[in-house]
């Protein structure tokens, strides 16, 4: 059974991402990644009829700045790192050490970095994928050229 549906996104959702117990980080083509709290989903208010009214309940924090949409997202400890265009944000997600303390709905600002290439030339081919090696933390971004780059 269906419990709630929402509007998250102007555009595609490109990636979903659980992220502690009760909330869910999506990112889309709408240049924007989203923190949601899922306990909000289907309570008094009836965002089950699909109104903007139940997503902006549920909405914890909306992250912007990127000029591409976000084709990828991988979380890094309390930060989400993303995929937009030939260029790579990371922001803090704020929910580690006590999701209460969370302002609801407040923004922030990604500032995107160009990957570079070997001998330091920013690349210019699309981040298509990210992924965290969980032991290691070695970040992995994967680019449309088929390369993939491995940073520390």
């Amino acid at each position: 059974r269906m419990r709630a549906w929402f509007k998250a996104h102007e555009g595609a959702v490109t990636r979903l991402l659980p992220y502690h117990e009760h909330y869910m980080v999506s990112a889309g083509a709408d240049r924007t990644v989203a923190l949601w709290d899922l306990r909000m989903a289907g309570s008094r208010g009836g965002n089950s009829s699909g109104a903007k009214a139940g997503s902006s309940r549920m909405l914890v924090r909306r992250l912007g700045g990127v000029s591409s949409p976000v084709a990828d997202c991988a979380l890094v400890g309390g930060a989400v790192a993303c995929a937009a265009g030939s260029r790579i944000a990371v922001a803090p997600l704020d929910v580690a050490s006590g999701a209460d303390a969370i302002v609801s709905g407040a923004a922030l600002t990604m500032d995107p970095i160009r990957l570079r290439g070997v001998k330091g030339k920013p690349e210019s081919a699309n981040v298509v994928s990210l992924n965290v090696m969980p032991h290691s933390r070695l970040f992995v971004a994967s680019a449309e050229d088929g390369m993939l780059h491995v940073c520390v």
